[in-house]
């Protein structure tokens, strides 16, 4: 058996004695530890300084605290955002001191209890109602509710018109003279609504929110003109429309009818193989197939007649 172990020993060994080299050692390590105790105090303050001003901060950038106004009731002929009054939501802005701002679009529809308005104060009762006034509901679809209910309508027969189940492209080009007048009707006051609002720079009522004239084009003609590339009557009746529009809408409307009669002139390449074809399907007819310019080419380039036989 092995000796007995001593005070401070263990079988790996005797235990090591404590020199004044191991003392030095030590107690440099401590100095060295110190170092960064020296900043704890300015280090905990700076924190508590940091931690007063932040909130501060986020308040100042914080965006302004908004009021949602809510529907009140349902509307009996739809709960589709038909129309907006303007003139009457700029009064409202500038009468009450507060940002208003129109959450759904044109078409939207809103039922009892959504969200219609995100004001920058509360409103009260009678201002909730001055601001539901503002809006008109209904079917965005029926034709009695606007012109682009109507229009949308004139659209669906011409689709079903340019079917190769029905293959009517007349009925879809008197579609079109339905769509033309139609068109007429929204341009003055979508140019003057636009007038209103550039008038107002710093108002908050949203810009995005209604249909500008483009969109009004292009709900009218987009579709028919793609679905009737195949068909000579549509492609005339079509640029006698853009010809036509553009000679009485607004000079900075023009651009919406211009772009769209310009597809129609180059596509004639693509869908027009024939010479004879593109000359009249790139002339504008009112009627479609009429005294047109290229049934007068038509009728010139036709062969004359052979004298009879003696």
């Amino acid at each position: 058996m092995g000796a007995a172990l001593r005070d401070g020993d263990s079988e790996a060994g005797p235990a090591r004695r404590e020199t004044a080299a191991d003392r030095r050692e030590w107690a440099a390590m401590c100095r060295q530890v110190r170092v960064p105790t020296m900043w704890g105090i300015p280090l905990r303050l700076f924190l508590l300084a940091l931690g007063a001003v932040l909130p501060a901060l986020d308040r100042a950038l914080a965006p302004p605290h908004t009021v949602a106004v809510r529907r009140r009731r349902r509307a009996p002929r739809g709960d589709v955002v038909l129309a907006v009054n303007i003139p009457r939501l700029l009064d409202c802005e500038g009468a009450w001191g507060m940002r208003i701002e129109l959450v759904p679009s044109l078409g939207t529809p809103v039922p009892s209890g959504g969200f219609l308005f995100r004001t920058s104060a509360p409103v009260g009762r009678a201002q909730c109602r001055a601001l539901e006034s503002a809006l008109a509901f209904g079917d965005v679809l029926a034709p009695a509710s606007g012109p682009f209910g109507a229009i949308r309508a004139m659209v669906d027969i011409a689709l079903k018109a340019l079917s190769p189940a029905v293959n009517d492209p007349s009925r879809a080009a008197q579609a079109l003279e339905e769509i033309e007048d139609i068109l007429a009707e929204p341009g003055p006051d979508i140019a003057k609504r636009e007038a209103l609002l550039a008038a107002h720079p710093d108002a908050s009522v949203l810009r995005e929110w209604t249909r500008s004239w483009a969109e009004y084009v292009a709900a009218a003609t987009d579709e028919i003109r793609q679905y009737g590339t195949g068909s000579v009557q549509i492609q005339r009746r079509l640029r006698a429309l853009f010809d036509t529009l553009a000679g009485r809408c607004e000079l900075q409307q023009r651009a919406a009818l211009l772009e769209r009669r310009a597809a129609l002139h180059r596509g004639l390449e693509r869908w027009w193989p024939d010479p004879l074809d593109r000359r009249l399907a790139g002339c504008a007819d009112p009627q479609g197939l009429g005294r047109a310019l290229g049934t007068a080419a038509r009728a010139e380039q036709a062969p004359e007649p052979e004298a009879p036989p003696a």
